[in-house]
């Protein structure tokens, strides 16, 4: 009974990942299939990367995934204003310490 719900559970995570990332998979296995086709046997790493890249310029037609990258770069840039805040926050306490010591 528990492989049951355990199977039940993956089987939820799996549809809600999918949903949220809408991805059209007829597209992207077809995209497979056809690079599999071209070349039967991966001789060296190297060779998975136009695979990659033909399954990247897939996802970002979605605009689901477009979407999530511009959220991914937003959330970037605050950080990184943080940091630049909080740097010259401690390099003027770090100039000031010596200072409060005379």
């Amino acid at each position: 009974m528990q492989c049951t719900d355990s199977k039940n559970s993956e089987d939820s995570l799996v549809k809600v990942f999918s949903e949220e990332l809408d991805i059209n998979k007829p597209d992207i296995s077809k995209t497979l299939e056809n690079e599999s086709d071209q070349k039967e046997t991966v001789d060296s790493p190297y060779d998975i990367v136009p695979l990659v890249d033909s399954l990247l310029e897939e996802l970002l037609k979605s605009n689901k995934f477009e979407t999530l990258s511009e959220e991914i770069f937003l959330k970037i840039n605050k950080i990184t204003e943080q940091l630049d805040t909080l740097e010259i926050s401690i390099n003027q306490m770090l100039a000031e310490g010596p200072e409060k010591d005379v």
